[in-house]
Formats: structure tokens, sequence, C-alpha cells
């Protein structure tokens, strides 16, 4: 389910609630330990050339080129010691994704500008063998590589000349709640790489580019939705970080219900409502259903996850009924390095200390960062999804096999097993039963449907993915 320690903060781990890590996984679009500080806005003119970039490297100054300090308001919106952001990364492999961002933000057009444009600098680095294609302006990059698209959304708003020329501009302005949480900080990197523009909602006050909302209080920038093309939600505390007390599954569900209806009931009260809305869900709306295979049109379960899917897929009702398309994003675990159920598997594993959980039988459904990331833009795009859409691989694994690719994975054997007592000692009964122990044999029916293909199809395949250094 949907993860995170504020209103605003991003979609996690689907089942455990893993968000207090959050971190950009390398396997996406072949980056890592790249951090997004909202405070901090990239030149929308420099476009990145990995590859020719990467060869290049060395000469970085990595405390001029890349760090910047991190002062957050709330601590809550604090991505983390693995967030995004642009704090200096930590190897050369981390060094390689540099968008050429000028540490002290945003600047006036100089004569160095001019520089860069006529292809001739003063910097003896930059003028190597390829070195001058390292930051390449919009000016020089083919349309199609500068803006991607997001097909079908545009279509919505013909009768706006600004949309018109977003439309003809191949850009959309996306607003984003949870975007310092796992999912968020992984999507709003991605978008902003295809040449959209985002905007962050966030519960501090917000910088320049994101607007505010306190959901506690009811306050929303109204405006702020009514210029957007698209509204992806992935708000809501934190569901496996920490045992569940009463008050805790009182925060746990009021976070979810309370800023979904407040968002939705605000876009339904708008004169220009945005086209669509993803809003995040779980596969844990569907309960423990044993071998079953689960699709979109398989009934709702029992137990608390499942209570706090359908109160919060209800809640955007409002939004339903004025016209938006509406989209459930029913996410599975998400496979991360550094976020969610693998990251806290890893340290055991890699130690030899890994092993099956129970009898291992229970299905996992998963599906990796990239790919989950990749499901959204697509569905942003694709028209025919609406209502319940299920965000998983089309390979789910019981948790024996899961245990034994991991252990294949990191090169370690994973012989022990979990007792069922020691689960709920350690994490308390229902916490245990509800995210370790189920068992969900959920299918992407209406995801592959429309066209979507992974890629990472086999448990094996994502898990290299993802672990690769």
């Amino acid at each position: 389910m949907a993860t995170d320690d504020g209103p605003e903060a991003g979609h996690g781990d689907a089942l455990t609630g893993e968000a207090e890590v959050v971190h950009a996984d390398h396997s996406l679009d072949r980056f890592d330990h790249l951090e997004v500080d909202h405070r901090v806005h990239l030149d929308r003119h420099v476009v990145l050339r990995y590859d020719r970039l990467r060869r290049n490297i060395d000469h970085l100054d990595t405390k001029r080129d890349l760090h910047q300090p991190v002062d957050y308001g709330n601590p809550e919106d604090e991505p983390g010691p693995f967030g995004v952001g642009t704090h200096v990364a930590q190897t050369e492999e981390d060094r390689s994704f540099v968008l050429g961002h000028n540490p002290k933000g945003r600047r006036d057009k100089n004569d160095r500008d001019e520089e860069h444009r006529d292809h001739a600098c003063d910097d003896p680095h930059l003028n190597t063998r390829r070195g001058q294609e390292r930051y390449t302006t919009a000016a020089h990059v083919p349309q199609s590589r500068a803006r991607k698209p997001l097909p079908g959304v545009a279509t919505h708003l013909r009768d706006s000349p600004t949309n018109q020329r977003r439309a003809q501009g191949g850009w959309m302005r996306v607003v984003v709640t949870g975007s310092s949480g796992l999912i968020g900080i992984a999507l709003l990197v991605r978008l902003r790489r295809e040449g959209h523009q985002v905007i962050p909602l966030v519960r501090r006050s917000p910088d320049a580019g994101a607007a505010h909302w306190d959901p506690a209080v009811g306050t929303i920038d109204a405006g702020a939705l009514e210029r957007a093309d698209a509204v992806v939600n992935l708000a809501g505390v934190g569901i496996g970080d920490r045992r569940w007390s009463a008050a805790r599954k009182e925060a746990i569900l009021s976070s979810r219900v309370s800023s979904t209806t407040l968002l939705c009931e605000t876009v339904a009260g708008l004169t220009r409502s945005p086209p669509v809305l993803v809003n995040a869900s779980a596969i844990g709306f569907y309960g423990d259903q044993g071998d079953e295979l689960l699709t979109e049109d398989s009934p709702a379960g029992t137990g608390f996850v499942a209570d706090v899917c359908r109160a919060w897929e209800a809640a955007t009702s409002p939004a339903r009924q004025a016209g938006v398309r509406v989209v459930h994003l029913r996410t599975a675990v998400v496979l991360a390095r550094h976020g969610g159920a693998l990251a806290r598997q890893l340290p055991l594993f890699r130690l030899g200390l890994g092993g099956r959980l129970a009898r291992g039988d229970q299905w996992l459904s998963w599906i990796s960062l990239r790919d989950e990331v990749r499901a959204i833009l697509h569905i942003l795009g694709e028209e025919s999804l609406v209502g319940a859409t299920n965000c998983s691989s089309s390979a789910p694994v019981t948790n024996a096999q899961f245990t034994r690719a991991l252990g294949r994975a990191v090169h370690r054997p994973a012989a022990l097993v979990v007792p069922r007592s020691a689960l709920r000692l350690a994490l308390g009964h229902e916490l245990a039963d509800e995210l370790v122990l189920t068992s969900q044999r959920v299918m992407p029916t209406r995801l592959e449907a429309s066209g979507f293909s992974f890629e990472d199809p086999s448990i094996d395949e994502a898990l290299a993915a993802v672990l690769a250094p």
C-alpha cells in the first residue's frame, strides 16, 4: 500500500510500508544514488547525455557540481539518507547522473552560456574529444529526444490554446503528492527527464515550482490543480515501519482517506478539472486469498489493510463523478535496493542469514521500481485504463521461491527458516499476518491488455537489475 511518513510522502512498498529509506534505484534508467531536493530546480534546457557524460566524469569537482545543502522545513518531508536530491554522490557510478545544474539555482544567461552554445569554452575538459557533447541544450537535441509526450492525455484538452501548445511540445504539467517517497522520487526524476513539468504538492512551505497543501487542516492550492494536466496521488503514512497500535492504525487510515478526499473534492469543484487522476492503492485490497489467481475483478478481502484500501479508493468518488478519469493503482511489493521490503532483507541475505518466512508457500506479488514508474506513465497516457489496475508483475512467486532467488542474486545460501511465532513476536500478530504471511497471487490483467510490457518480467531478472553494481 502506498506508504510514507506524511500526507505528502510518497508511495513506497505496497505491502510493507517501507518509505523511510527513499531512493531512486539504479535500475531505473541506469542511475543510482541521486537525490532530488525540491528546493533546487534544474535548468530545463539541459538534457542528459548519459553515456558520453559517464566517459568524461572523472574530472568533475563533485562538491562544486553536485552538492547543494538540503534544509527541509518539515522533518517528515525529508527523504532520508538515501533520498533523491543534490547531495554528493558516493561513487563514480553514482556520479554518472549529472544534469549540469547550477548549485546556486537559476541564473541569467551570460557569456559562458553563449560559449557553450557555440561549442567553445575555456574548460579544457570540455574541449576534449566528446567533452563538448556532455552538456547539450535543447537547441542541439531533436524534438523527439528533448521531450517525450504522454500519449492520450492531451486529447482531453483540445479546447485550450495553452494545452494545444503542450500537446505540440510533448510535455505535460503533472501534480504529484507523496513526492518524497520511494516511488514519488523516482517518478519525479523520470517525468522531468522526459521534459514534463512537475508540481510537487507539499505540506512544508513550498519552494518555487511546488504547491502547498495540508490535509490535516483542509487547505490546498486549488490553482495548481486547475493548471494541471494530470494528478498522481501517492500520499499516506508508512504502513509497515512500526507496530500497529490503535493510534498508528488510525493514522494509516486517515492519512490516506482524508488527503484523498480533500484532493478529489477540490478537483471536482474546479472550473477546469485535470483529465486524469492516478490514485495509489495496493493489492492488500484482496486480502489473504491463498493460491487463487487475483484480477481486478476479484472481490475485496477482509482485514485491516483491505478495509483501508476500500475506503481509500472510495474517497476518489467526487473526482470520478465530476468526469475525471480515475485509476486506482493497486501496487504490489516494490523491489528497490534502497527502499521497501527488499532493502530490509538484503543485509541479512548478504551475510548468509536469509531464509524463508514460515512455510514459505504464501504467494508474493511484486514489481520492480522502474516498472512501477513506467506503469504510472503508461496509465497517464492510456485512456482505456479506468478504475482498478493491478500494478504487479505477471510472474508472482512463493516466498520460498523468492528466498532462493534472492540467495542466488547475492551469491549466498538462504537455508534458514523464520518461524511464524517469531514473526508475530517481532512485528505483532496482526501486522505479521496481514503483511508478511498473507498470500496474494495477483495478475496485471488490465495493464497488460492495454499494451504495457515489463522490463523485468521474472524475479531473477528483476533482482539482477535492482542489485547490479
